[in-house]
C-alpha cells in the first residue's frame, strides 16, 4: 500500500502525508484539485471520479461550482475515503491578479 512520508499533529488535527493510489486509501477526506466548474478534469480528478463513480459527479452538478480560491464537499462515492473536497486552485495566466487569487 503506501508509505507514510510524514505524520504529524495541528493543534487537534492529525495528519499523515501518503505516497501512492489516493483512489485506494481509507481516510476521513480526499482533497482533490478541481476546476470551477466542478466537471471532470483530467489527471487525479479524473480518476478519482472514475474509481468513485457517478454519485461524485451527481453532487458536484447539485453545487453546481465553485470559484477559485474556494472549496467544497461531496461524498465520495465507491471510495474508500468518506468525503471529497474539492479545492479550486488558481491557473497561472501571466496577470497581476494571479497572485491575490494564489495568496
Amino acid at each position: 500500500m503506501a508509505n507514510d512520508l510524514l505524520a504529524g499533529r495541528i493543534g487537534r488535527t492529525n495528519f499523515e502525508l501518503r505516497q501512492g493510489n489516493i483512489t485506494q486509501i481509507t481516510v476521513d477526506a480526499l482533497v482533490n484539485s478541481s476546476n470551477a466548474s466542478l466537471s471532470v478534469g483530467g489527471g487525479v480528478d479524473s480518476s478519482i471520479h472514475r474509481m468513485g463513480g457517478p454519485t461524485i459527479l451527481a453532487q458536484c452538478q447539485v453545487i453546481g461550482g465553485c470559484p477559485t480560491g474556494n472549496a467544497v464537499i461531496t461524498g465520495a462515492g465507491d471510495l474508500t475515503a468518506s468525503y471529497v473536497i474539492h479545492a479550486v486552485p488558481p491557473i497561472y495566466s501571466g496577470k497581476p491578479e494571479d497572485f491575490e487569487l494564489l495568496r
